[in-house]
């Protein structure tokens, strides 16, 4: 123990630290580079998963679906390029066509297939980070994510204690926002205000009665 004299990068921090606090620096980085070194594992293993399913695109089908669904994307967003009557039907259109084709295979892999249908089912499961990116790359999101679906299943790991909680957590997180909608008569976008949100915990705490457990509760933070 001691001290230890670090690179001074900007002026306003200090030079010395106390080994306490060079501890947790240096575990702090250490963690960093476990972990990045953890991603790049797991992109290796995606990347050789993908190569190995010999995957065959259907380049124009592809084109025209993901056309249509990001013309969807822009007639629903804050600033559609036109509104009114025009709009309605330019959606209908839109819609009817990929109902269409929604059974058509996008793509095509060993033991597999990934139709419209779960392109158009696998852009709603993505993050919404994602469904921001070029749509070259949501749809190898949506197909990778299909793929990896499909090789758990494969693996039995949907049965897996920590699968089914993940699972769980989806189904309870859908049908909170589920409930939640019915208060706002369907206009909400999916943004609640906290005073909206405040009133609904009120009615809730006045009508259902919880009791706590503390000591089930400490259960949850105790490290692995």
């Amino acid at each position: 123990f001691g001290w230890h004299i670090l690179k001074k990068i900007d002026e306003r921090n200090q030079m010395i630290t106390d080994e306490s606090e060079f501890q947790t620096i240096k575990n702090g980085i250490k963690k960093t580079i476990i972990r990045k070194m953890n991603q790049i594992q797991s992109d290796q293993f995606v990347n050789d998963l993908m190569l190995s399913k010999n995957i065959l695109l259907d380049d124009s089908l592809i084109q025209d679906v993901t056309s249509a669904l990001f013309q969807l994307a822009l007639l629903h967003g804050e600033n559609p390029p036109i509104t009114g009557e025009q709009k309605g039907e330019v959606i209908f259109d839109l819609f009817s066509n990929l109902r269409d084709v929604a059974q058509l295979p996008l793509a095509q892999y060993n033991d597999g297939e990934f139709i419209v249908q779960d392109y158009m089912d696998g852009i709603q499961s993505l993050p919404t980070v994602q469904t921001n990116y070029s749509p070259k790359t949501t749809f190898y999101h949506a197909l990778r994510n299909k793929i990896l679906s499909e090789e758990g299943g494969k693996n039995d790991l949907g049965n897996h204690p920590n699968v089914q909680l993940k699972l769980q957590d989806s189904k309870d997180r859908f049908l909170t926002r589920a409930y939640l909608s019915t208060f706002f008569d369907g206009k909400t976008q999916g943004a609640f205000s906290k005073e909206k949100l405040d009133s609904i915990s009120n009615s809730l705490r006045e009508n259902i009665p919880v009791t706590l457990y503390p000591e089930h509760l400490e259960r949850l933070f105790v490290e692995n």
